[in-house]
């Protein structure tokens, strides 16, 4: 892909794209780039189903966190509509994602997804979507429960549901696999720690590796050349964080090994 020098990306989703947007506008700067706009429209655990309601409804029931280029710095608007970030910015990309515990269910791919797909391209017809492929959970979180208490079988469960729901679907231009970014990381020394509660990312780690994911497959840039480093992360990690993501890129749908096996 030819690097770009400007990038609009609008995720729909929830506390997972939320997870995904906080080093965005960091990443981007690091390379130079000075026209964008980064943002999601999110509600906490929202599912396709629940996004779709919202787009026959209005409902302003939105969290949009958002750049702003006057503050230098993310920022929140509450109590807003699907539309209001619509018409925010002419976005070259508009991402949109399953709930995390449903993201490996085939069968909640269905009437919502389509229905929602339909409703962006009605309101930004010259907008690229784009799927944005979730994480499966630590090992012994609860929510494991219904993939068998396996984090494995999770992430299988998502990589087959988006290779049958989504890649078959011509609507969409590309699939973000940070899923598999944090998979191939948890091969690496640092295993399962790349979550702060079980099921959301790290604020340093998890985070940076979703949005370098996001940020490289939009602009063609490779992770190596983002010298970029949240301050909590260590020199290793963000060997590591780059090397998950370069090779998510290569291979989003089985894990790489990492060859940064030991801490030293």
């Amino acid at each position: 892909m030819q690097k770009v020098n400007a990038l609009k990306v609008l995720m729909i989703g929830n506390s997972f794209s939320e997870d995904t947007v906080p080093y965005m506008p960091q990443i981007a700067k690091s390379v130079g780039m000075k026209d964008f706009e980064i943002g999601t429209l999110m509600i906490g655990g929202c599912t396709l189903a629940t996004h779709f309601s919202n787009s026959k409804s209005g409902a302003k029931n939105y969290n949009f966190f958002y750049f702003d280029k006057e503050r230098d710095c993310m920022v929140i608007d509450a109590n807003k509509a699907l539309i209001d970030g619509f018409t925010y910015s002419k976005w070259d990309f508009i991402t949109i994602q399953q709930a995390s515990h449903l993201s490996g269910k085939e069968e909640t791919y269905n009437q919502d997804l389509d229905g929602m797909l339909k409703y962006i391209k009605e309101h930004n017809p010259n907008s690229k979507l784009v799927w944005n492929m979730t994480w499966a959970y630590a090992k012994g979180y609860s929510g494991l429960e219904s993939y068998n208490n396996d984090q494995m079988q999770m992430y299988s469960s998502i990589i087959k549901t988006v290779q049958n729901k989504i890649e078959t679907n011509g609507n969409f231009f590309a699939v973000s696999p940070a899923g598999t970014a944090i998979q191939n990381g948890r091969t690496s020394y640092i295993g399962d720690g790349f979550n702060r509660d079980g099921t959301h990312l790290s604020l340093g780690l998890g985070r940076f590796i979703s949005g370098l994911t996001l940020f490289c497959l939009l602009t063609g840039y490779s992770p190596y050349e983002i010298n970029f480093k949240p301050e909590q992360m260590t020199e290793k990690e963000f060997d590591v964080a780059k090397e998950s993501v370069d090779n998510a890129l290569k291979n989003k749908y089985s894990v790489t090994q990492s060859k940064y096996k030991s801490k030293d």
